[in-house]
């Protein structure tokens, strides 16, 4: 009896992917990363030969530029990221392979799980089905893995009411790396929906609709692992993070210093953006547009980045309206704050002063001293915010705010002044100026200007109508038309 070849086909897709972890490096060359900016080390020649170049003319107002290129692999379903396993991409599509997941004649093919070869420049192989325990006749959606790659969590539809439910599943070594029985999270509920799981740490992140501390439509709640691989009681990330209508897709940068996702809740050009908002513990910042160069009027969903500058993304930017994935590079900003050190009264040059630059939040990012004419620099990173510290033996600590508000390459010159201690003779101490009528100097109170970002108003709102979209209508959206 002669086999069919549609199930000589399933069997070859269907195989496990498994493989050694990929050091991805971006083409021509490596780009530091905001921690290697911050630190590089001073240059005393800096300032006879410094000169800031025009870089880039197209970078975005928000201070972001990244260049995107097709990745050849879409169809003409919906694909979008879902992170990496072992060296290998992992992508959720709708695509059709022969007579798998074909749902109707009129209809488009379930959402499943694939694996895909990538190389050191981004450039993805032909898709293979991940797990044969994994993908059903059911719609899966997005899949995280644990620290040590044991277990996963993947969404799929609930077959009744169409919401996405979480499950946990835990890899067998004993059985060539095949995935046991998917197990429900505590938490699922068919009445609502979870979707985009993401793993940072021992932290899951995801999307959900559910009813319970709720800022409207689907927002992003956090949950811990524990060691057994089951979840926590999930907690909303906050109103900094989520709005009154759908926030989704998280993604947290390999320093764990920004998080990304996307909304349509938040100020953007339209349909669903991305966003990044600066991290700190369980704290987050005010997020901003990641701009132009990624986002447009359409959808932007599933933004990942294997590296600082290097990633992929989704958008239904096309004329089918399908989700596709594209290969995005990120520019970096060259940004610099310069200057020299100055007695406040003299207006001397101070030498071998320390120059300290903290983040907002109080952490140390670089320390250097003044050189012999009195010179400093650091790099910087737009939009962010700093603390200057100057420290020189008999003179008076100086700290001050600074604000790198420019989102082009560009250079900030910032002279300091400190303030000579005058010594009380008597008690040989050094004498302040702060009174008890304002309990402090008035020299503390001086801090640089912080000059306020204008707002894009290329940036407009599609809509003030709260509409809740799940991973479900995503894919039912994002397909061809039908004539």
């Amino acid at each position: 009896m002669k086999s069919s070849p549609f199930i000589f086909i399933y069997i070859v897709l269907t195989s496990v992917c498994i493989a050694q972890p990929l050091q991805v490096t971006t083409a021509g060359g490596n780009f530091l990363s905001d921690n290697e900016l911050l630190t590089s080390n001073y240059d005393d020649n800096f300032e006879d030969r410094y000169e800031i170049s025009e870089m880039n003319s197209l970078l975005d107002e928000n201070g972001f530029h990244f260049n995107q290129q097709d990745t050849q692999i879409n169809s003409e379903f919906s694909e979008i990221p879902s992170g990496m396993y072992r060296g290998k991409f992992i992508m959720v599509s709708s695509k059709k392979l022969g007579a798998i997941s074909k749902k109707g004649e009129n209809e488009s093919p379930n959402s499943n799980v694939y694996c895909l070869d990538i190389n050191e420049k981004g450039e993805l192989s032909r898709p293979l089905l991940f797990s044969r325990t994994l993908n059903s006749t059911l719609d899966e959606g997005q899949v995280a893995f644990s620290q040590d790659e044991l277990h996963m969590y993947f969404t799929r539809v609930d077959e009744k009411t169409k919401n996405y439910q979480l499950f946990i599943s835990k890899l067998d070594a004993k059985k060539r790396g095949r995935w046991g029985k998917p197990i429900k999270v505590i938490f699922n509920n068919p009445d609502y929906s979870i979707e985009n799981p993401f793993i940072k740490g021992d932290k899951l992140y995801f999307s959900s609709n559910m009813p319970e501390n709720n800022f409207g439509g689907f927002d992003l709640y956090v949950s811990q692992i524990h060691p057994n691989g089951n979840l926590s009681v999930p907690e909303n990330l906050g109103e900094a993070i989520n709005t009154s209508k759908d926030d989704k897709h998280p993604f947290i940068s390999a320093d764990k210093n920004y998080f990304y996702f996307s909304s349509n809740g938040h100020y953007g050009y339209g349909g669903f953006d991305v966003f990044r908002s600066r991290m700190y513990e369980s704290t987050f910042k005010a997020p901003k547009n990641i701009g132009a160069t990624v986002n447009t009027e359409k959808d932007e969903l599933g933004f990942y980045l294997l590296d600082r500058n290097l990633g992929f993304v989704a958008s239904n930017g096309n004329s089918n309206n399908t989700l596709n994935i594209s290969k995005i590079e990120m520019t970096s900003v060259v940004q610099f704050m310069k200057g020299k050190v100055f007695d406040s009264s003299s207006k001397k040059i101070i030498s071998d002063a320390t120059i300290n630059l903290y983040d907002e939040y109080g952490t140390l990012l670089n320390s250097q001293n003044t050189s012999s004419r009195g010179f400093y620099y650091f790099n910087v990173i737009p939009l962010d915010n700093y603390t200057i510290e100057v420290i020189k033996k008999d003179y008076t600590t100086l700290k001050s705010k600074f604000s790198a508000h420019k989102t082009n390459n560009n250079t900030y010159l910032v002279n300091l002044e400190i303030e000579k201690q005058v010594i009380d003779q008597e008690n040989k101490l050094p004498k302040t100026n702060i009174s008890p009528e304002n309990g402090d100097s008035d020299f503390f109170k001086k801090q640089l200007p912080n000059s306020s970002i204008k707002e894009d108003k290329n940036l407009n709102k599609k809509s003030s109508k709260s509409e809740d979209i799940g991973e479900t209508d995503f894919f039912k959206k994002y397909s061809p038309d039908k004539e």
